[in-house]
């Protein structure tokens, strides 16, 4: 049975009970149409006012007979919507994972507390793609209001972690409060990707230690960061003003990204001054990454540029992504 028919059935039900009830009531008490409403409207809906009038015995019976029908129209209408419902998330959830499966150099969040909804959001305004896992189920519907990759369960398992695609990611950051989850993560999660990069949080030297042994590329302190950047703001306010001022205003657009060398990239043995990035694109190279992870910040203009480098790069959005795309 499709749900147009359903539908027809449960509407069908419906006005025909109140038109029972209107009926009966016009019949075996005499009343006015207008009280023979009233009355079946509550009755129905087990509001329970008073009577309108005084019921006769057939009155009575009536009344009983439209109760028993309405609890079982009211119960097969309730189990309809029920499983509408139903099957609303399990088809959002099952669309939901088809398109995790297509996600490749994604981002996973191991964790929607404060920190992690603040890593998301700044991930959505670099639309960046990115899978969330968490325990608890957002109870005010979020993911699907926002169209948000979301799998609820365990960060520590292997196989949630497979779910959010872990093998085909770029990143993976974990956020969650207990310290054994996040080295739990970062384990697993490095077992099933050697070339993931993981960012982890924790509050304490042993946890940071523990997490680094695990497999995480880098830890954060949350207290530590915390402090560190009030104090900076305390003794450079103004160097501080002009990096968030740059860095973080979405009227001025200005980013640092990274640009990675590729293989067909026509930059490759050219140095930073033939390779006109400052005339063509308005872009400022801050700093240069080898492939070997050796980093030589403020390059002169006749470095040259090989295959694997990373361009620590400064400028408006659109020009990096523009040179970024260069194949």
């Amino acid at each position: 049975m499709n749900n147009f028919s359903q539908l027809k059935i449960i509407l069908s039900l419906v006005i025909s009970l109140v038109l029972y009830g209107i009926v009966g009531f016009m019949i075996t008490e005499g009343w006015s149409f207008a009280d023979s409403v009233y009355m079946t409207i509550i009755t129905i809906s087990t509001v329970g006012y008073n009577e309108v009038h005084e019921l006769s015995t057939m009155g009575r019976w009536h009344v009983i007979v439209l109760i028993l029908s309405s609890l079982g129209s009211v119960a097969y209408a309730f189990s309809y919507v029920t499983q509408k419902l139903l099957e609303t998330r399990y088809f959002f959830r099952r669309k939901m994972e088809r398109s995790i499966e297509k996600l490749e150099h994604h981002f996973i969040v191991a964790g929607y507390g404060r920190m992690g909804k603040k890593i998301c959001s700044i991930l959505q305004k670099n639309n960046k793609k990115y899978v969330v896992i968490d325990k608890n189920e957002q109870s005010d519907d979020s993911p699907r209001k926002h169209e948000l990759y979301y799998l609820v369960g365990d960060v520590t398992d292997d196989g949630i972690l497979t779910k959010a695609g872990v093998s085909r990611a770029k990143g993976l950051v974990t956020v969650v409060d207990s310290v054994s989850d996040n080295v739990y993560c970062t384990l697993t999660a490095r077992s099933l990707n050697d070339s993931l990069f993981i960012v982890s949080r924790s509050a304490s030297e042993r946890g940071t230690a523990n997490l680094l042994r695990a497999g995480a590329d880098k830890v954060i302190n949350p207290y530590d960061a915390g402090g560190h950047a009030m104090a900076q703001i305390l003794l450079k306010p103004s160097a501080v003003e002009f990096i968030e001022l740059t860095t973080g205003s979405e009227t001025l657009g200005f980013v640092i990204d990274e640009i990675p060398i590729i293989n067909s990239s026509p930059l490759i043995g050219k140095s930073i001054k033939n390779s006109n990035i400052r005339d063509d694109y308005n872009i400022l190279i801050a700093a240069i990454k080898d492939s070997h992870g050796s980093i030589n910040f403020n390059p002169k203009s006749d470095v040259t540029l090989s295959k694997g480098d990373t361009l620590i790069a400064f400028g408006k959005l659109e020009n990096i992504n523009a040179l970024g795309s260069l194949k």
